[in-house]
């Protein structure tokens, strides 16, 4: 996906982002940021009007980016009158200002800032393979279709390497849900603490090393409430349950 997506040149614009609950409390003014993941924007505010994505009722944060490094995928989306721009893995931000606007609506400013080293090791795009081309119809293929089946190694510093483990019968939605902890910090199965490793499995099983309860745990497929703690969950130790 990486390898597709740095072909594409970054885009230096203002964009928004939409989230149907309060966030305020967590983007004070003058806080600098990480967004780990990627984070699908839109450049056209009337695509937020919709009550699918942010709609014009109850609690909601409107994220106004201003970013030099997003990319308009607008072209290569199966859906190109979202206007989509994408935010790629390890951004960071600072937040310029806010304003609760009422009404539940809360409008957060946000300035794209260059880290002093790299979150994310640049992808190197081959020379030999997925060249550009245009559809008889005018139309860029879509990413899926340009990525020719390769998958790039995301090296997060400083941590180890590690790629992304995506099962053949994945399926993707346009807006995410829970399917771990949501419920504060904790100990409790539907609770995480301070968790650094996620894996899914081929059957959608999600296992998640929850480093702070010092536990292995683990959700099946469907069930988003409530975990089951496979390794360890008796504190720091050296015992065969810890």
């Amino acid at each position: 996906v990486l390898t597709a997506l740095a072909r594409l040149p970054p885009e230096c614009s203002t964009i928004l982002r939409g989230v149907k609950e309060d966030l305020s409390t967590e983007y004070s003014k003058g806080k600098t940021f990480i967004w780990w993941g990627f984070s699908s924007c839109t450049s056209s505010i009337e695509v937020l009007e919709d009550e699918h994505f942010f709609g014009k009722t109850g609690n909601r944060t409107l994220f106004q980016i201003h970013s030099t490094t997003a990319k308009d995928i607008k072209n290569h989306s199966f859906v190109p009158s979202e206007d989509e721009v994408l935010l790629l893995p390890a951004r960071q931000f600072q937040v310029t200002s806010c304003l609760d606007s009422g009404n539940g609506l809360h409008i957060i400013q946000l300035k794209e800032l260059k880290p002093p080293y790299d979150l994310l090791e640049p992808v190197s795009v081959p020379t030999s393979s997925v060249q550009s081309k245009k559809s008889s119809q005018g139309k860029s293929p879509p990413i899926a279709e340009a990525i020719g089946g390769q998958l790039t190694a995301i090296q997060l510093q400083p941590q180890i390497k590690s790629t992304f483990n995506i099962p053949a019968n994945a399926t993707w939605a346009q807006n995410g849900v829970t399917i771990a902890g949501g419920h504060w910090k904790g100990d409790a199965t539907n609770q995480l603490n301070e968790p650094c490793g996620l894996f899914v499995d081929d059957d959608q099983t999600v296992t998640i090393a929850d480093w702070g309860n010092h536990r292995i745990i683990q959700w099946k497929s469907g069930d988003t409430t409530k975990g089951q703690v496979i390794a360890g969950g008796k504190g720091q130790g050296n015992g065969l349950n810890q």
